[in-house]
């Protein structure tokens, strides 16, 4: 799409920051590695969120100590993390109201995620979070993921926005170097699941999404000039 002046978006990373799924990937990968006969906690996952799922599972292999069939680990984590998806998926705090906000505002959304498609749609799905995004990027979009920009210049192209004209919003440090890399400002949201994570290089960081008025504050600020 061609880019359009005055346009301006919101690009979000999915899990961790939209909903509560980074627990539920912890919890799925330490349960994985437990049926394989191993065992590594879920808060292990921290030092190694926001990458893809291949760097996670070889990441709790090693830690666990065990070699087994990759396919064979990545079908028992897909089947534990849908069940866990169905039963204990919860949005954070503050993200429909964020939502809704820059919707009503006029800035268009996207979803940014690492996650495969079928993760994506189902989170969208049963959240009803779905209709707010004119663009969905996941991890079977791109050839290289987070902290490759790639996601991230997908889907400014899907837009039609420019990078100037954008923000990302993201919970992981290799989330925060994809939308630098994309040219795009970055605003970072603590959790516990990422306490060693380096965001130095964000534009702003908040514990949640709760504060709407200073998110939207900050969103607008950067993204003034590009309407200017």
């Amino acid at each position: 799409m061609a880019e359009l002046p005055g346009k301006r978006a919101v690009l979000f990373d999915m899990d961790g920051v939209l909903v509560r799924s980074d627990e539920l990937k912890a919890a799925a990968h330490s349960e994985t590695v437990k049926r394989l006969g191993g065992d590594v906690p879920p808060s292990f996952y921290q030092f190694h969120m926001g990458n893809s799922h291949a760097v996670v599972r070889a990441a709790f292999l090693a830690e666990a100590g065990l070699e087994c069939d990759l396919s064979r680990y990545t079908e028992l984590y897909h089947e534990i993390y849908r069940q866990l998806l169905e039963t204990n998926l919860v949005v954070a705090p503050g993200a429909r109201t964020l939502l809704q906000t820059l919707a009503d505002r006029g800035f268009a959304l996207a979803i940014v995620t690492s996650s495969r498609a079928w993760m994506m749609n189902q989170v969208l799905t049963q959240t009803g979070l779905g209709g707010f995004f004119q663009a969905r990027i996941s991890g079977d979009d791109i050839r290289r993921p987070k902290p490759a920009p790639e996601a991230y210049v997908l889907a400014l192209r899907r837009l039609g926005v420019p990078s100037a004209a954008a923000v990302a919003v993201e919970d992981s440090a290799p989330g925060v170097e994809a939308g630098l890399a994309a040219g795009v400002a970055v605003i970072a949201v603590r959790h516990g699941f990422n306490q060693t994570h380096d965001f130095s290089r964000a534009t702003a960081q908040f514990t949640g999404l709760e504060d709407v008025a200073e998110i939207v504050a900050v969103i607008e600020s950067v993204t003034a000039a590009a309407i200017a």
